[in-house]
């Protein structure tokens, strides 16, 4: 397990000592199950989970300002490239730009007309499609609408990605599972060190 440098992580009524705490959050880091944690620093898996929960409430917080990066991002295109997942029997749905991965399914940060777009012509007709899992839209500045451009099948390293990664909990509650969802693209999106040092701002 690599060792970044240390920065102190302060948790208002924790149990925990800070040192101990910057532990499990590098355990975290480097993507350690709960179970792994503990038996790495000593403490019970119910103490694990509590701070493993406290990081990922951290994460999803976080993500409302990347999102809107991302987004940002993405609109300056004259097309976007949609991508559908199923995990879980939840479809998802998301792009992808240089600033990272945006889910589709929380759509406050997308224009009005995108979204509206996406729902009355978009999902249904990728969860249904049998060979395609990523569709383009083409964006027209002059009318500010959009037009679907082609289905395709295209490579999806994110789909692989969090598999693989969920796999390894054997089974995920269905009330933590976009948690888990946004941890996996924040995972995905970052190397350890770097999701290291984001929780430990997230809390100075």
């Amino acid at each position: 397990m690599s060792n970044p440098e240390i920065t102190t992580i302060q948790i208002k009524n924790a149990k925990v000592n800070s040192q101990n705490i910057n532990k499990i959050c590098l355990c975290f880091s480097n993507d350690f199950t709960a179970i792994q944690t503990a038996k790495e620093s000593g403490y019970s898996r119910q103490t694990i989970n509590h701070y493993y929960k406290l990081f990922r409430n951290k994460i999803d917080e976080d993500n409302i300002l990347l999102d809107y990066k991302v987004i940002k991002d993405i609109l300056k295109q004259n097309y976007i490239e949609i991508k559908h997942i199923n995990i879980y029997n939840h479809n998802i749905f998301y792009t992808e730009s240089s600033e990272g991965i945006f889910i589709l399914n929380e759509q406050s940060a997308l224009p009005i007309n995108l979204s509206i777009y996406l729902d009355e012509n978009i999902k249904d007709s990728l969860i249904q499609h049998k060979k395609a899992n990523s569709v383009r839209i083409l964006y027209n500045k002059d009318s500010d609408s959009y037009i679907t451009s082609g289905y395709f099948k295209s490579d999806n390293h994110f789909e692989c990605f969090i598999h693989n990664r969920l796999r390894k909990f054997r089974g995920i509650n269905k009330n933590n599972f976009y948690l888990h969802l946004k941890e996996s693209i924040f995972r995905y999106n970052y190397n350890t060190e770097n999701i290291y040092k984001n929780i430990l701002n997230s809390f100075s």
